[in-house]
Order: C-alpha cells, then sequence, then structure tokens
C-alpha cells in the first residue's frame, strides 16, 4: 500500500488497515494474477463516514468501518477493487444489479462463507422456499437496487445470481454477457434473455443438496413486505448525491427528486 493511503487513517488503526490489506491484497492477487499482475493498484484513501466506493482509479473506504474485524476491512477492500478489475481493467460497465452482483459475489461472500459456515446461494434457497425474494426484474432498475440496498436480500440476491454464472461460464465471459444485456436492456429480446437467467438462477436453487439452514438463524433476518428507498443516486452514473440535490456532482446529469418503496405483496 503507498504511504499516502494511510494518512487520513486514525493512528489507532494503522496495524489494522496495514494487515487488512495485506489478507486483501495477497488474496486477490492469487484470484486474478493473470489480468493484474502487471498493473499498479489502485490508490486507498479513507474518508469520514460508511460510504465505499471505487471512482477514477481511487479507492474509497468509509473509516466508519474501521471498527470492524480484519476479515471485514479486506471484504471492502476486496469488493471495490472487483469493481476496478471488471470497471477499468476489463472495460465492462454493465447495470448496477450486475456491477454490484459480481462484487458481491466475488468478494464479500468469499469471506462470509468462511465464518457462517454456508454460502450465499444456501441463504437465497431458504428466503425462496418462504416466497420471499425480491423480484429480479425489479432490481434492474439502477436507482432502484441503490436505494433498496439496505435490504439484504438486494445484494444477496444478485451475489448468488452472478456468482452462478461465473462459475458456469467464467467472469470475463459473465461481464460481456451482462454488458451486452445492459446495452440491450429495454428490446423485448433482452428481456426475455434476462427472464431465462433467472429462471436458471432458481433452478439451481432449487436443486440444492445441503441441509436447510437453522430457523434461529433465518429469524433474525429483517425481510420486510415493504421497503422504503434509504439513499439516492444519480440516474446516469448511480453516483450517491443527497435527497435534496439534483444536479449529480460527477457526470452533470440533472435528477428528479424522488422517494419511494416496493410492496412485495403486489408481486
Amino acid at each position: 500500500m503507498k504511504t499516502s493511503s494511510l494518512d487520513f487513517v486514525p493512528q489507532q488503526y494503522t496495524e489494522k488497515v496495514r494487515c487488512a490489506y495485506e489478507l486483501f491484497y495477497d488474496d486477490f492477487s492469487l484470484s486474478f494474477d493473470v489480468v493484474v499482475s502487471n498493473e499498479p493498484f489502485p490508490n486507498v484513501l479513507f474518508c469520514e463516514g460508511k460510504n465505499c466506493q471505487y471512482v477514477d482509479n481511487v479507492v474509497t473506504i468509509g473509516i466508519d468501518h474501521l471498527d470492524d474485524d480484519i476479515d471485514s476491512i479486506a471484504y471492502k477492500l476486496k469488493h471495490e477493487h472487483i469493481h476496478w478489475l471488471v470497471n477499468s481493467l476489463l472495460g465492462f460497465r454493465p447495470l448496477a444489479a450486475f456491477n454490484e452482483g459480481i462484487a458481491v459475489a466475488l468478494a464479500d461472500w468469499t469471506f462470509r462463507e468462511k465464518k457462517l459456515g454456508f454460502n450465499q446461494h444456501n441463504l437465497c434457497r431458504e428466503i425462496m422456499s418462504r416466497s420471499k425474494l425480491i423480484p429480479m426484474e425489479t432490481l434492474l432498475n439502477n436507482r432502484l437496487y441503490h436505494g433498496l440496498r439496505h435490504d439484504v436480500r438486494v445484494d444477496l440476491q444478485f451475489g448468488s445470481f452472478c456468482k452462478f454464472y461465473i462459475d458456469k461460464i467464467g467472469l470475463v465471459k459473465c461481464c460481456e454477457l451482462f454488458q451486452n444485456v445492459s446495452i440491450d436492456f429495454h428490446k423485448p429480446s433482452a428481456q426475455v434473455m434476462i427472464s431465462e437467467f433467472i429462471f436458471q438462477w432458481k433452478q439451481m436453487l432449487a436443486t440444492l443438496n445441503e441441509e436447510p439452514l437453522s430457523a434461529k438463524f433465518f429469524g433474525r433476518l429483517n425481510l420486510n413486505q415493504v421497503i422504503r428507498c434509504s439513499s439516492h443516486h444519480c440516474s446516469r452514473c448511480s453516483f450517491p448525491i443527497n435527497i435534496d440535490e439534483l444536479e449529480c456532482g460527477v457526470c452533470g446529469a440533472m435528477n428528479t427528486q424522488s422517494s419511494f418503496e416496493l410492496d412485495l405483496s403486489k408481486y
């Protein structure tokens, strides 16, 4: 890690951040050595708050996360570097659901699975068996995806979905597929493809042979029927914006003020 990356880390967290970065770096380099071996990694900055993001070759991690354990900080670093890998090195910019789903699949759940003892597919299967999945087609709307992302199911479902296809056809082909579908998203042919992709994913979940998760664990999940928007993002570039702001500070797009909620009883 560049020394400048630690400039804004409170002194009491410096050693923890170094350990987390080393854990992330070793894991990431081993997983994606063919692609990243000759590439300088993005600079990492730490800022106030909880926001974590990758923009313009800079990974930003909110210092509110530094009270987490080393593994948790490492997977947040890996998540944002997956965006660097997919968006910058490979040059793909699919819909937010696919973009975040790939990062969740390859970063967040590689750490959570070790800690929890089950993977994202197992948890999605349990939610599906209780008819509590959020409609996948709904989450392909960028603003809905980001605005409802505080619900555990949003990232979980698309993390599982993307992991299924990454395992099936590989990361690069998966990115190509999602990019093409994203470009043609409003065409009937793309809608048919998306419906088929979702059907195959659900078929995979239905045929898992793993033991059901405990009712005690599942009972701790908050699976509301009505999910309210908790954040707002630019309709063009998906960058976070304040609810009272219309102009995006990154791409300059003008946005409309809106609040929304998703009522699952209507699906």
